[in-house]
């Protein structure tokens, strides 16, 4: 979660903190796709058993879950167009 937005007034709030996500990304070579605010949408959504991009597809959560959604796909069809990944040295095997 990156901040709350507030329902009354919909400012966002940095409950969490700001700033330290990308420093991290950076030191471990990768980015940061996404930061997903909480807002009552979320819970109401829950609350429905619906995700909140179906819920309340027009709340500020539910977009930036699709935006980062689409700079995931983007950047899984970026790896796939440079031959995919090797994952030998991490994934266990048992043959």
């Amino acid at each position: 979660m990156s901040g709350f937005i507030c329902p009354e007034s919909g400012k966002e709030y940095d409950i969490f903190g700001k700033g330290t996500t990308k420093p991290l990304a950076e030191k471990f070579d990768t980015q940061v796709i996404g930061e997903i605010p909480i807002e009552p949408a979320i819970r109401e959504g829950g609350d429905a058993g619906k995700p909140v991009v179906f819920f309340a597809q027009d709340s500020q959560t539910a977009k930036r879950y699709q935006e980062a959604a689409t700079k995931l796909w983007e950047e899984i069809e970026k790896v796939n167009e440079e031959g995919g990944v090797n994952n030998e040295a991490v994934q266990p095997t048992i043959f």
